[in-house]
């Protein structure tokens, strides 16, 4: 009967994630604690408290995180790729797209699993309502909603206003074997 059908679907979804390239992260952090961390090492780095890190500030965040030492150029240049905007600081949105890739590297957890949690209608879809609620639950309640959609816009490729599941897995995925992001996984 009914248990027979819903094995080989199971298996089938889990075939899907393996092609995906779905994998859990290397780390043994839960996603979401990673996140609150990285959100809490942002806040007592940003000095000034503006919303933003400069330079000085992120070395000093990431040389209190990471147990390696970084010499300044291998620091400006983590920055640099960090700093979307060329602005000269990082800024929530940048901090927050980062961060959700970096939190996944170390992360237990696998892109479908964060995508069932965040998808509250279970619609398939994650609109930008339910990925506002996501991410200040993860550690950014103080987030403008702006801000907020910038990285959903972003992440959002295909232009439709909701994510898909294949579409944040691409995204989140997107340079995972860098060195800045498999540089220093453990936390000092």
């Amino acid at each position: 009967g009914t248990v027979e059908a819903a094995a080989p679907s199971a298996a089938a979804e889990a075939s899907t994630d393996a092609a995906d390239g779905d994998v859990a992260g290397t780390g043994e952090e839960l996603f979401e604690e990673g996140m609150k961390q990285n959100a809490m090492e942002r806040d007592a780095a940003d000095a000034d408290q503006d919303g933003k890190l400069d330079l000085a500030e992120f070395m000093v965040m990431v040389r209190e995180r990471d147990e390696a030492d970084h010499t300044d150029e291998e620091l400006a240049a983590r920055f640099k790729a960090l700093d979307g905007d060329g602005s000269g600081q990082i800024d929530m949105p940048e901090f927050l797209h980062w961060s959700l890739r970096e939190a996944l590297q170390r992360s237990t957890e696998r892109v479908c699993d964060l995508f069932k949690k965040w998808d509250e209608d279970n619609s398939g879809k994650i609109d930008k309502r339910e990925f506002r609620r996501a991410v200040k639950a993860l550690g950014f309640p103080y987030i403008s909603d702006k801000e907020v959609d910038t990285v959903f816009d972003s992440l959002d490729e295909d232009k439709s206003g909701s994510l898909e599941y294949k579409e944040l897995n691409a995204v989140l995925r997107k340079g995972a074997g860098s060195e800045a992001v498999q540089a220093n996984l453990k936390r000092g």
